[in-house]
């Protein structure tokens, strides 16, 4: 998926990109591997991050809060 359309890429193209990105997390270079990824794959932590701050006068009691997980 490129921008929200399926596109077709060589597998090992694919396995490369991949790796590479593999490879820029475990040397622990996070803005390569985000840079790697596509865009719409920035779009998601900075939605986690804007839905889970919060502002404690909003934070709801421990009876009605509920959780919620974002998965890619």
């Amino acid at each position: 998926m490129r921008e929200n359309k399926n596109t077709r890429v060589p597998l090992m193209e694919a396995v490369a990109m991949t790796r590479a990105v593999a490879d820029a997390i475990a040397a622990k270079d996070f803005a390569k591997a985000m840079s790697l990824r596509d865009p719409e794959f920035l779009q998601s932590p900075e939605g986690f991050m804007t839905a889970s701050l919060l502002y404690k006068e909003k934070m709801l009691s421990q009876e009605r809060c509920t959780r919620v997980a974002i998965m890619q």
